[in-house]
Parts: C-alpha cells; structure tokens; sequence
C-alpha cells in the first residue's frame, strides 16, 4: 500500500512540474492575443457610441422639440441632396451669386455713375400727372371734333397708367441737353428718344419743323381770342389769370397744363401754353412732338427740387411699347378722368361752348332724355345764380338805404352848425352899430 501512495504522489509532482513549466515563447503569444481581443472590443464599443451620437443628432435635426443650429440645419439639407459636405469654395460662389443680382440691377437702371447720382435728387421730386379727357363730356360740348382736326386726340386719350420708378430712371439717365440727344438708356436697352419719334407715339401729324409757323406770336389779337375780348396786352405780368379765359379755352387749359406743357398751378396761364392754346383752337400750325421733346429735356436738365417732373404716362407707355419690362412687383399707378366743370357756364365767363352736341345727328330716346336732363340742371344752376344775385342786391340796396340817411343826418348836423356860426356873426355885427351910435 505504502508503494501504491509513493506512485501517486510521484505522477502528481510530475504533472504541476509540467503545467509551470510552459515555454515563455508560447507564454507571450498568448498575452499578446488578449490584448488583440480588448482593443478589439474597444473599438467596437467606441464605433458603436459614435453610431449612437449621430443618430441622435439626426433625430434632433427632425425632432421639432430639439431646436438645432441653422448651419447645422444647412448642412443636413445640402448633405441630403449631394450626399456631400458642403466645401468652402462652394460657399463662396453662393455668396457671390446671392450678390449679383443686385449688382446687375445697379447696371440696369443706371448709365454711369453720374446718372446714379442724379437719381437721388429726381427720386425727392413731384410729379405732374396726364388726365384722360371724359369723352362723353367732351364729344357733347363740342371739343371731340376739335381735337380729332388738330390730331390731338391721342394725347388726350392714351394714358391710362404709369410706373413712377421708370419715370425717374428715365429722367436720371437722360444725357444733357447740350450733347445732343437721339436716344436713352433705360434698364438695359437704348430707346430711340427724338421729336419725331414722340409725334409717331402720338399720331400727331406735324405741319413745320419748327415749335409755331413762322410769324405766329403772343399779340393782342392772340389775347382777344383766348379771353373773348377781356384782356387785349399781357402787361407786365408773368402769368395771366385762368378766370380770363373763355369756356372753350379754360377746358383746352385744364388739358394742356396736364399733358401738354405740364404745370404745377392751375389758376394761372404762362405766354408758351397761351400760344399753345391760341393755334390750336384757331388752326394755326404747331410741332406738338417738338414741343414736348423740349420741355421734357428741360425738366430732366433742372436741378431744383422744387420743379415737377412732367408726362409719366406719356414716358411709361413709350418705353413699354418699345420692349421695356416692368419688375416684378412694380407699383403702377392709374391716372384720372378730366372732366368739364359746370362753374365754366357762371355769370360773367362767355360761353363758347354749346350746350349739346355740335349738329347733332338724329338720337334715340335715352340720349334725348339724357340732354334734357342737363338742360334742366343747366337752367336749376342759372336760378340758384340770379337767386344769389338778387339776394346780394338786396343786402347791397339796404346797406344804401342805411349810408344814405347817414349822410342826411351828417348834413342836417353842417347846416345846423352854419346856421349858428351866420346867428353869431349876425350878432356881432348888429353890436358893433350900437357902439357907434353910442
């Protein structure tokens, strides 16, 4: 038994003997292994936090609770649609386009850097708006007729609209009078800008080169005919009342002052529109086109805040009719109807318009009852006036009544005091006798 205990003792000696005793080559591999293993691991478990993290950015970019950063909010989209980062030179060339535009408007409005410049005096200017004529109104007193004779018609019917803006740009770009002007630059394009070619818009046919046919002036006969008698010289004055004028001439006055020779007052009348108005109510031969083309040049040379600038409408639709765009979004403004006012047909104003149509053709029911009824507002309007009339001459002939027993009372009161002063010297003279009797 004793031998059967000293063999087991001496197999497990052998075999612990055995397991520490493992070769240290194998020893080091076996380290080197584990420490493979756990790096591995690692960087699993670092691959999957970052995996984590990005999904839980994604979720804060779509999540409307989580607010995110607005570059990071763009970065997401433009990565979503190249499936790409978005790299510093295509930023820049962003940044560059999103500033063009407004350059190549700059450009577009202005000729040059001096036409820039103008445009902040124009912008701070008035305007004087065209009217377009009541033609009803017009045709029935007569002046459809007149108009149609003299090819005026156009430039009392045309405007219906204008782009403020436009007008201005116009008017910055439009080169001085002195370099001769046959055309301007306006957004991008040069439109052809002459006389003629403002006669063509118009359908006006010109009679002379010049403004008036030779001999043609502001003289007393030229007065005579546009106050019906009233003023024979023009005297020292700048301006003539517009109450002077005829019925006829003041409806001709309240439409050159608004789209012919355009001005900022309205109750008094310079020596151009005079003459204006004088050639065209007596057929005389005139350059409407020329006319136009002169004063507008004139306007665009002023540099006073205070002159109007004239004919947006006129200017708006030239330049629409030759390829000019408006912008998206531009105001464009509507004009007004010039109407015949019945204050024309007041006492005192000769009348020469006729009341009704100028041989008027046979006409149905409703436009004879249409006349009558302006018949019957034009005799209502004529009593209300001799009703005020009679009224004032009344209050004037009590006021009479009144002065003229104050002068009675102021004469008794003279003779009174003469009567006295003739008893005093009476008395004198009687006690002067008396002494010398004594």
């Amino acid at each position: 038994m004793s031998q059967s205990t000293a063999i087991t003792s001496s197999a497990t000696c052998d075999s612990s003997h055995s397991s520490d005793e493992i070769p240290l080559k194998d020893r080091v591999a076996q380290i080197a292994k584990g420490k493979k293993v756990a790096s591995e691991k690692k960087a699993q478990s670092r691959k999957k936090t970052q995996k984590k993290e990005k999904v839980s950015k994604r979720k804060s970019f779509s999540d409307p609770g989580v607010e995110a950063s607005p570059r990071h909010k763009r970065k997401c989209t433009e990565a979503t649609k190249q499936g790409e980062k978005p790299s510093a030179s295509s930023k820049k060339e962003k940044k560059k386009k999103a500033t063009q535009p407004a350059k190549d408007s700059d450009e577009d409005r202005f000729y040059d850097k001096a036409s820039k410049k103008k445009f902040e005096s124009v912008e701070g200017r008035g305007v004087v708006v065209e009217r377009m004529i009541d033609e009803g109104a017009f045709e029935k007193y007569g002046l459809t007729e007149l108009l149609q004779q003299r090819s005026l018609y156009k430039s009392a019917t045309f405007p219906e609209s204008y782009s403020l803006s436009l007008v201005q740009e116009f008017y910055s770009n439009l080169l001085p009078s002195d370099k001769g002007i046959t055309r301007v630059y306006v957004r991008g394009k040069w439109i052809p800008f002459t006389p003629t070619c403002l006669n063509k818009f118009l359908e006006f046919k010109p009679e002379v080169k010049g403004n008036y046919e030779e001999g043609l002036e502001l003289n007393e006969e030229a007065l005579k005919e546009i106050t019906g008698g009233r003023t024979e010289s023009w005297g020292v004055e700048t301006r003539l009342p517009a109450s002077t004028l005829t019925a006829k001439y003041n409806v001709l006055y309240r439409l050159g002052i608004q789209n012919w020779l355009p001005a900022s007052h309205n109750s008094s009348i310079v020596k151009e529109l005079a003459l204006l108005l004088f050639a065209v109510g007596t057929g005389k031969k005139f350059n409407l086109g020329r006319l136009i083309f002169q004063n507008i040049v004139k306007e665009a040379d002023c540099t006073s805040s205070s002159t109007s600038l004239g004919y947006p409408a006129l200017l708006s639709q030239y330049l629409l009719q030759h390829g000019v765009q408006l912008r998206k979004g531009e105001a464009v403004t509507a004009v007004k109807k010039l109407k015949i006012s019945q204050k024309l047909f007041s006492l005192g104003k000769k009348i020469d318009l006729p009341v009704g149509r100028v041989s008027p053709p046979p006409m149905p029911e409703y436009e004879e009852e249409a006349n009558l009824l302006v018949e019957e507002e034009y005799e209502k309007m004529l009593k209300e006036q001799l009703e005020d009339v009679e009224r004032r001459q009344r209050a004037l002939s009590a006021e009479l009544f009144i002065i003229a027993k104050q002068k009675q009372k102021i004469i008794s009161r003279l003779e009174i005091l003469e009567k006295k002063k003739k008893r005093e010297d009476d008395d004198h003279d009687s006690g002067g006798d008396e002494d010398q009797e004594t």
